[in-house]
């Protein structure tokens, strides 16, 4: 009775409460590591926190400003771990990785034209060499 009542509420000032379905149930599947390659500033990893997983996340993100901001956001969770700043690959050696100003979109490959036209705002703004790690065993 109460919730519908909150939910008539909410819905007169325009709002609707749903519940969100989780990403991935990692602990359903028995996952205790997560390996988060190209992590950014760590979104995908906040999501799965959110959703409930509590185990081991080792992110990789191989650009400096980025990759400082993700150590920053990792700070207070003992089980993610930052690899250091490299990009993941077949082999070992060295990639460029072009710099975007949109630093979500910052590729080894190029972009192609579809891409482009629909990010009009997007500039690249450097080309890095970056260390190729691989994770081969």
């Amino acid at each position: 009775m109460i919730k519908n009542y909150i939910k008539k509420a909410i819905k007169k000032f325009g709002y609707s409460l749903n519940k969100s379905k989780k990403f991935f149930d990692f602990n359903k599947h028995n996952i205790n590591c997560v390996l988060d390659i190209g992590a950014h500033k760590g979104e995908f990893v906040k999501k799965i926190r959110n959703d409930g997983y509590s185990d081991e996340v080792i992110s990789f993100e191989p650009q400096k400003d980025i990759h400082n901001l993700l150590k920053q956001n990792s700070k207070f969770d003992d089980k993610w771990k930052i690899y250091p700043r490299c990009i993941i690959g077949k082999n070992p050696g060295k990639l460029f990785i072009k710099i975007f100003s949109e630093t979500q979109c910052s590729s080894v490959l190029n972009p192609n034209k579809i891409f482009l036209i629909m990010m009009k705002t997007l500039k690249k703004l450097k080309l890095k060499n970056v260390k190729l790690k691989s994770l081969r065993i």
